[in-house]
Parts: C-alpha cells; structure tokens; sequence
C-alpha cells in the first residue's frame, strides 16, 4: 500500500469502544497495533457519534489515499481524455496527495 513518508503502516482501524461518559475516546491503530490517533469526546462537545465518525474517517485514510494514488496514476498514464487534467477535481487531488506528504 502507498502511503506518505514516515506515516504508520495501513491499514488502520478502530480499536477501542467509546467510554461511557463524555471524556471517552476511541484509538485509531495501525496494522502493528500501535496508536496513530485518538479521538475524544471532550473535542467534540460529548457527541460520541461525531467522535466516532472521525475515528472511522481516519481509520479510513490510508485505504483512500492509495485509491486517491491508484486514480492519479490511471489518469497520468493517458487512461483518461487529456481534458480532465486540467480540471479543478485533478489539482484538489494532487494537492491532497501533497498535502499527505507524498
């Protein structure tokens, strides 16, 4: 899997369940099992279902980056019509790679 420099191996997943009360967390864990992130529930007003979202939207970033890659790479091999490079979508993607480091 492509993945920016430096950045934990993926794929990543939710690890640990949501405490009871509002200063609960979930972690974000690489395929070794060590902590890439943790969410909480303090930084979202206590809404768990908003925490639990940006754990699984993170847990989901290596896996989109390697597709966001993948469909880069599709298009600059001249897969696609020539045209779609110089849309605002393919400069947002590349940015975005960039932007990860890669």
């Amino acid at each position: 899997m492509i993945q920016p420099d430096n950045s934990s191996p993926g794929p990543w997943f939710v690890a640990a369940g949501v405490a009871p009360d509002a200063s609960g967390r979930l972690i974000v864990q690489d395929r070794d099992e060590k902590p890439v992130c943790a969410t909480s529930a303090r930084g979202v007003q206590g809404r768990t279902e908003a925490m639990a979202a940006n754990a699984a939207l993170i847990a989901a970033a290596p896996d989109m980056f390697a597709a966001l890659i993948a469909a880069l790479e599709w298009i600059e091999d001249d897969r696609f019509d020539d045209d779609y490079i110089g849309e605002d979508w393919y400069h947002d993607a590349v940015a975005a790679v960039r932007m990860a480091g890669a």
